[in-house]
Parts: structure tokens; C-alpha cells; sequence
């Protein structure tokens, strides 16, 4: 009797850096940067069958080639391996095309495969493309994901392709070791003890002054890159043998100074790349995997000693303490708002990739990606001709990426050159760009400092929130790096040092210190509390009004507000109750009246634009029903990706539970679910002298969001029959609420429903970069509907 086949081979949790990058993933599944495309040119006659045998036993070697990721209806995420995986592989034939054809067809292939993204709980997790150049020459491409497999993992895997390859067309049998499984590492890290690394990083990290951080910034990644020449090559090698010092020591110590350079700082720090395969456990090298991880880089410039062997001696101790997560660094860090203390990295690529060869077949012109999201990266590519490449965001000031990629290559051609043990000599450097603030696209206003208690009061409440220094009374808090939270933050620790209770939207108009300060100082701020938030006043353009989701708040238009027609105003509307005091709106159809008040009061004319996103749908809808029910035309009604009524009460529907009561604790706690449980015991029988800052802002969110889920709840959806223009995020798309959603606006709408689609998440389609895609969408949608409708932007 045959036993059965075992369906999974292991299950294994996400570590910290691979939680994240599942985060990211999720957030954003069309512009991955999770994603690795490893890519060569294969020289050699090539044996399709022996190429697609070969790359089965390397997916039947190798764990974390068989493994696909889980992340609904688990308590964690975790990576399955299963027992076997079929890799398939693509062979299109393009020997036909030029020369030149075949370079920009394989550019425009590259930016369609990133495009396509990765499947990640389906395996396989890999694509394999062979793209036929020449008899004797193709192009490979081998899409995976950072999340299962680190940079030294490429290496490995395609040595033991080709050794499996050569194995194949007759060059005998692969001499290839046994491998660990990951569970021995997992057991090892179980086991290693090196002592107290949360003392041992404190230590480290306390000995920084500040923060070390470049312009916090946004835009796509973009890339330079710098080659040195042999001489520089081998004389750098003849300087570290010279020195006794590894290459890996230089290089941090040369990037150390380059942002001391920078910074005018003589303690920096930034994020650096480690192996994270443990010695001890035999061939681990030789497993593919994520085993990486991003370390804190603390280099005083100053210090006592010779310099680099400081760095040295210093990154041997750090060997026993390297297995932490960025969370911890975060927290040990003592920065502000719990930071990290860097939001530069340095990678080495000291990986196995040297004499890739076999079966005939001889790899050239190895490429891989580097996976940051910091704003700046520097990479050094110590192998062949030796390069060095900057990935940044590309709104980082302009002159800073050259002078960064520039400044470094001089230091490392100066200490080729050298024949000294002294670190070389930054004073040769030209002269830094003038730094700017985290977060600014052009130089922060002159300095002016606080100048009653008001903005003193401010100043220290920004400085604790903000990643910047130096706050002056004319810093943007939204340039500085402030986001929606951070607003909710500063106004509770405001009410908390005042007793004065401020809507939070006040910072949309009041943004600065100055400007805040002036307002809480003429006793405004509550006086002013309505539903109506202007965002941009000023414009000959008929308004925009965009309605709050299901947290209350208007901040997420923001961004949106930067991308619609520069001469159109736009106003957010936001429920009562936000504040914490006044009373909520009991109905939807109370909203509606309430808010349709508001704007008549401004005087805007008719039609009326309307956008709501996800809870809000419901009002517009009642809105324009009162509207046309008065005789007045119907409003342009857009909506993001928005919940029609109903939607609880669909078939098929998980039943809302009311909170608090016995059923919903039981169901909360079956799930895990253990910041609901704790906050609903806090509301219920914690008293309110014991809430923190935090816990006040989670109640106060929780009872706005309950209140207005239960008006959503309630209310019965009457006949419209008007135009709707739903957008409709790549996310709602594999919503099981999906069809139900289309189904209902359209029948709503008396068939009049009009789709527009943005490839991005739910959350993300108000967020750069996709609200530039959901703003053309609303001004295109319309300069249809409105009567002598402006030009397109």
C-alpha cells in the first residue's frame, strides 16, 4: 500500500522584514518593490528540455523556491512549502528582430513583468522567461519576490541550476551538498544566546546626538550609476589587504563620511545590509532563502583609534547581536516619535555570483534589483567592473544624488591611491548642496523661533511628533513630515496641555505654527467647528465637495487636492462627533440635510460635485435624492470605490454583531483579535482618568466609526435613477463584495453607472502616486457632465 503524499512540506511565520514586505505588497500589488527581476544573457547552445528538467530539481532543492505565503484566516502570516512545484517556463522566440529591437523590446518586457506583479499565497512564486536572442544567445529573466528570497539567494540558485543543467546534458552528476531545512534556523535563532542586545543597541544608539536623516521625500526610485576603473579596483584591494581590513569596513566608513560631509554631523547613521546566515549551522551558505536583515550603522567620525579598524572592531561585536528586528531598533532608538534613526542604506553585494557557468552555457551581463523604500541607497557592486549606483526618490533635491554618488567614488579613487593609514580627506570634496528640510520639495521658510507661549507650547508638541529639527514658527507641518495621525496626536496632547478641545481639519487651513497659534489664540478653533472644511478656497472653477469615510475625518484629501484644477476650490465635509463633544448625526438622510445646508450656505451653484469615498457614498446619494426631489438638477456624483446600501444585509453578508455584547466578545477573541477586545473593555468599565493619549484617540475613532456604521446600518435605500461615476480601485476588484457593489450603483443609477478603474489598492487611491490617476479621472468625469465644462488640465 502506497502512503500519501504529504500536502505541505513545513509551515513557517514571517519574520519581521518579511511581514513588512508583505505589507507592501498588499498596499500596492502593481508597484511592488518587493519585486526582484534577476535577469542575464545565456551564451551557448541551450537544451530547452535539459533548461526546464534542471529548473524542477532546483525548485525540488531549495525550500523557499516551493513555498507560497498566507496571510487571511491564520492568526499570522506564515510560508507554506509545499511537497512540489512545477516551474513554468515562458520561451518566446524573438531571433527574428534587429539588434535594436530586441534592446527596446526588452525594456518595454521588463517594465510589463514588473507591471504583472506576483501571486504570493499560489505557487509557483516564481516566473522563469527565456527569451530566444540567437541560435547561441538568450536573454533570462527570473521574476521573484524579496520577500522569500534575498539578493545572496540569485546566486546560489542559479549556480545549482547550471550545476543541475550541466548534469543534464552529460557532464556527469551534480556535485551539489545537502542542505538545511529552514527549521534549523529557525531552531538556532531559538537557541543563540548572545546576552542583552536591547542594552547592547541602546548603547550604540544613544551615542548619536540625533537622527540621521536625509530629505524625507516622495516620487518613483530612479538610479545612477558610477563605474571604476581596474586601477581603482586594484588598488582598493591592495589598500584593505595593506590595512588588514575588510572591503565591507571601507566602504561603511567612506559612506559614513560622505554624510557627515552632508550633514555637518560627526556621528551619523544609516541603515546597512547583513547576510543573516548564521555560521554556525553547516552550508547554510548554500541555502536559498530570506535570511537578510538591516542593521543600524552607528560610525563616530571623531572617535578615539584608527577609524576604519574602530568600524571593524565594531561591526565583529555587532556579529552576536545582529538578529533584531527594525521594530526594536525603532524602539531602543529613542527617536522621535519611535523613528528609526536613519532613512539611508548601504548594500554590499559581496554575493556568490562569480564564474557562473555550466552545460556549455556561460552567463553574462548578471543583473538583479536592490528592494529599499528608503529615499536614498547606495550599491556597490564589487565584482567584474566594479560599479556603484544610487537608488533614490526622484523628488530628492536635485543637486544632492550626484553630489552623494560623486563625493563617495572620490573617496574611494582617494583611498586607492593612499599609501596612509589616516581616513582620507573630506575637505577635498566640493562644497554639499544646501540642506533642506525632511519632507521639502524646495528650502524651508527663514527660521523664525516661537515668540509667545502659544507657539512655544506648539513647538514642543511638533518637535515630538515631527522627524525634523529646529522647528520654526513658518514650517509646514504637512512638509515636515506630518501625517493624518500625527494631526489627531498633536490635537489631543493640545487639549491635554490647554483643556481646549481643536478640530483637527483646523491644520489644513492653519498649517503652520504661526498661523495655528494665531487661531487657538482668538479662541476660533471651536468657535469655528463646522461641518464644512475648506481645503482650497480660492478659484473661478465651480467646487469640489469630498465627503469623510468611515473614520470621520477629511485629511486623506489632501493629496488630491495638489492634483485637481489649480483654479478649483475644494471644501471637505466632516460629521459631528469627530470632535469628541458634539453629537453625531443619528441618520444618513440627518447627514445629508446637515451637510447639504452647509454648502448651500456657501453659495455654490448648481450642479453640485460631489466625491465621497467608501462610507460616504450612501450620503451623496441621499443628497442628490433631496436635491432632485426639490426640483433642483442632480449633482455629479463620484465616488470612490463606494459602499452602495444594503451592503450589510446582502446575501452571503458576515452578520454585524453589536459591540460589547457577549457574542461579539466571543467572536473577537476566536479571532484574535486583541486591540478590539482591550479597547471595548476600556469603554465599557475603564475609567476615563486611566485612558492614555493613545487609548483616548482609538475610543474617540471607535465610537465615531460605530455610530456612523450603524447609520449606514439603518438606512433604506430610495429610487435616484440619476449618473453615478464610480472609481474603482484594483482592490475592490477581488472584494467578494465586488459584484454586489457594481450591481447595486448601477441599478441605482437607472443603468447610468459609469466605471473608471485605478490600479492601486483601496486605501491608496487618495495617496501618491495613484491620486494623480484618481484626479484626472474626476476632472475628465466632469468636464463631461458639467455645462461649459473648463479646459483639461
Amino acid at each position: 500500500m502506497t502512503a500519501p503524499t504529504p500536502k505541505i512540506d513545513a509551515i513557517y511565520p514571517l519574520q519581521h522584514l518579511q511581514q513588512a514586505l508583505l505589507f507592501h505588497h498588499l498596499s500596492a500589488p502593481r508597484a511592488d518593490e518587493g519585486l526582484i527581476q534577476t535577469r542575464c544573457r545565456l551564451v551557448g547552445k541551450l537544451d530547452q528540455a535539459a533548461f526546464r528538467e534542471a529548473w524542477r530539481l532546483t525548485f525540488l532543492r531549495h525550500e523557499a523556491l516551493r513555498a507560497s505565503v498566507h496571510w487571511e484566516k491564520v492568526a499570522k502570516p506564515v510560508w507554506v512549502v509545499h511537497p512540489q512545484v512545477k516551474p513554468a517556463v515562458e520561451v518566446p522566440d524573438w531571433s527574428d528582430r534587429s539588434d535594436a529591437a530586441q534592446r527596446t523590446d526588452l525594456e518595454a518586457y521588463l517594465r510589463e513583468d514588473r507591471q504583472r506583479g506576483l501571486v504570493l499565497n499560489q505557487t509557483p512564486t516564481s516566473r522563469l522567461v527565456l527569451i530566444r536572442l540567437a541560435p547561441t544567445e538568450h536573454f533570462f529573466l527570473w521574476t521573484s519576490h524579496h520577500l522569500l528570497l534575498d539578493g545572496w539567494s540569485a546566486g546560489v540558485v542559479l549556480r545549482d541550476f547550471l550545476a543541475y543543467y550541466a548534469g543534464e546534458v552529460g557532464e556527469g552528476s551534480p556535485d551539489l551538498v545537502a542542505l538545511p531545512t529552514h527549521k534549523a534556523f529557525l531552531q538556532h535563532l531559538r537557541a543563540h544566546d548572545p546576552g542583552d542586545p536591547e542594552t547592547y543597541w541602546r548603547e550604540r544608539l544613544a551615542r548619536l546626538t540625533g537622527p540621521t536623516l536625509l530629505p524625507e521625500v516622495g516620487g518613483a526610485h530612479t538610479d545612477r550609476m558610477v563605474t571604476l576603473s581596474e586601477e581603482v579596483r586594484d588598488g582598493f584591494i591592495a589598500y584593505c589587504k595593506r590595512r588588514r581590513l575588510t572591503q565591507n569596513t571601507v566602504f561603511q566608513g567612506l559612506w559614513a563620511l560622505v554624510l557627515g560631509r552632508y550633514l555637518g554631523s560627526d556621528r551619523v547613521c544609516f541603515g546597512m545590509t547583513v547576510n543573516g546566515r548564521p555560521p554556525g549551522i553547516a552550508d547554510v551558505d548554500q541555502l536559498a532563502g530570506m535570511f537578510a536583515r538591516i542593521l543600524p550603522k552607528v560610525i563616530e567620525l571623531d572617535g578615539e583609534g584608527d577609524f576604519f579598524q574602530r568600524i571593524q572592531h565594531d561591526g565583529a561585536r555587532e556579529a552576536a547581536y545582529q538578529y533584531i528586528s527594525l521594530d526594536q531598533v525603532s524602539q531602543w532608538s529613542g527617536g522621535v516619535g519611535d523613528r528609526l534613526p536613519f532613512n539611508c542604506m548601504l548594500a554590499v553585494q559581496n554575493y556568490p555570483w562569480s564564474e557562473l557557468a555550466g552545460g556549455g552555457l556561460r552567463v553574462k551581463e548578471f543583473a538583479g534589483d536592490t528592494t529599499s523604500r528608503y529615499p536614498v541607497t547606495c550599491m556597490v557592486v564589487p565584482r567584474g567592473a566594479w560599479t556603484l549606483h544610487l537608488r533614490y526618490r526622484e523628488d530628492l533635491p536635485g543637486a544632492l544624488p550626484a553630489w552623494l554618488l560623486t563625493s563617495y567614488a572620490a573617496l574611494i579613487c582617494q583611498v586607492a591611491g593612499s599609501a596612509g593609514v589616516d581616513p582620507p580627506d573630506v575637505s577635498v570634496l566640493a562644497a554639499p548642496p544646501e540642506r533642506v528640510a525632511d519632507g521639502e520639495r524646495g528650502a524651508r521658510p527663514v527660521h523664525v523661533a516661537p515668540r509667545n507661549p502659544t507657539e512655544l507650547r506648539l513647538a514642543g508638541i511638533w518637535e515630538q511628533l515631527l522627524p525634523v529639527d529646529h522647528l520654526g514658527i513658518d514650517d509646514n507641518f504637512f512638509d515636515c513630515g506630518g501625517t493624518s495621525m500625527a494631526a489627531l496626536r498633536m490635537f489631543a496632547r493640545w487639549e491635554q496641555v490647554s483643556g481646549h478641545n481643536v478640530a483637527p481639519s483646523s491644520l489644513l487651513t492653519h498649517p503652520t505654527i504661526r498661523q495655528l497659534s494665531e487661531l487657538l489664540d482668538r479662541g476660533d478653533a471651536g468657535a469655528a467647528w463646522n461641518n464644512l472644511v475648506p481645503q482650497r478656497v480660492s478659484g473661478s472653477l465651480p467646487p469640489v465637495f469630498c465627503f469623510h469615510g468611515g473614520l470621520g475625518h477629511v485629511l486623506m484629501y489632501r493629496p488630491l487636492t495638489r492634483h485637481l484644477h489649480p483654479d478649483r476650490p475644494v471644501y471637505g465635509l466632516q460629521p459631528n462627533g469627530i470632535d469628541g463633544v458634539s453629537e453625531l448625526d443619528g441618520s444618513i438622510e440627518e447627514m445629508a440635510t446637515h451637510y447639504l445646508a452647509e454648502i448651500d450656505r456657501l453659495g455654490a451653484p448648481d450642479p453640485l460635485i460631489l466625491v465621497s469615498y467608501c462610507y460616504s457614498g450612501t450620503i451623496c446619494l441621499e443628497i442628490g435624492r433631496q436635491l432632485v426631489a426639490a426640483g433642483r438638477p442632480a449633482p455629479i456624483f463620484i465616488g470612490a470605490d463606494i459602499d452602495p446600501p444594503g451592503l450589510f444585509t446582502r446575501p452571503g453578508a458576515r452578520k454585524i454583531r453589536r459591540p460589547g455584547t457577549p457574542i461579539w466578545y466571543w467572536g473577537h477573541l476566536r479571532l484574535r483579535r486583541w486591540d478590539d477586545v482591550w479597547e471595548q473593555v476600556a469603554r465599557d468599565f475603564l475609567p476615563s482618568r486611566f485612558h492614555g493619549e493613545n487609548l483616548r484617540l482609538r475610543l474617540r475613532t471607535r465610537r465615531l466609526k460605530g455610530g456612523l456604521v450603524e447609520a449606514f446600518g439603518r438606512y433604506r435605500e430610495a429610487a435616484y435613477g440619476q449618473p453615478i461615476c464610480l472609481i474603482r480601485s484594483a482592490g475592490l476588484q477581488s472584494w467578494d463584495s465586488h459584484d454586489y457593489v457594481l450591481e447595486t450603483w448601477r441599478r441605482l443609477s437607472g443603468d447610468q453607472l459609469t466605471v473608471r478603474d485605478v490600479g492601486c489598492q483601496h486605501q491608496e487611491l487618495f495617496e501618491e502616486p495613484a491620486v494623480g490617476e484618481t484626479a484626472r479621472h474626476i476632472e475628465a468625469y466632469i468636464a463631461g457632465r458639467y455645462p461649459q465644462s473648463p479646459p483639461r488640465h
